[in-house]
């Protein structure tokens, strides 16, 4: 017999206990998998796509359709117009050709230096950080799990209703809103729970 949510009176988005763990545990896993591909980095290596030297990243030479422009890609437009200007016709102002030239050699140079600076201190700092949060959370998410079997085998007929976002037993008259809930669900606070929807 389908379960009646107590709130709506409906059975159409009750789920059991187990489902509902399912769910949780989805949306975790996906969590995790977006911090995994995090832990590379935004700054690929020297040469890679988006990386210091390449097209589309700093002191690149390309800037990719919805990309980021690189220093050079930044400079002012006198520089670029410069450029196409003296191939046309030659000014004769040696100077100011030569400051031209300085100016973009340096805005390339500076480019470089500090993308390999910013990918050196993201590799050093903030990769080993989240491999440890991610160790911890993974470790945490198997004692979760582990403890997730045992509330289903207990509390079999715990059910939860994903229209009103309320929990309940089956049968039962009173209900919990899920908001209530602290995760993870531990053992501790099912019993609390089903004591709670007995009383």
């Amino acid at each position: 017999m389908q379960a009646v949510c107590p709130q709506c009176g409906s059975s159409a988005d009750v789920r059991t206990v187990g489902e509902m763990f399912d769910m949780l545990n989805s949306m975790q896993d996906q969590a995790m998998q977006r911090a995994q591909g995090m832990q590379q980095g935004p700054y690929p290596g020297q040469g890679a796509p988006g990386g210091p030297g390449a097209p589309g990243g700093p002191g690149g030479g390309e800037v990719y359709a919805g990309g980021y422009s690189d220093y050079n890609q930044g400079q002012s437009s006198q520089y670029r117009n410069r450029q196409s200007y003296d191939r046309d016709m030659f000014t004769g102002n040696i100077g100011e050709d030569a400051a031209s030239a300085a100016v973009e050699a340096m805005t390339g140079f500076l480019g470089r230096a500090i993308g390999k600076k910013m990918q050196k201190a993201f590799q050093e700092r903030v990769v080993p950080a989240m491999q440890a949060r991610a160790a911890q959370a993974q470790q945490q998410m198997q004692q979760s799990r582990a403890e997730q079997g045992a509330i289903i085998q207990k509390y079999p007929d715990l059910r939860g209703c994903m229209k009103d976002n309320v929990v309940f037993l089956q049968g039962g008259s009173r209900y919990v809103p899920i908001s209530e809930l602290r995760m993870p669900v531990t053992m501790a606070s099912a019993d609390a729970l089903v004591n709670r929807l007995q009383g």
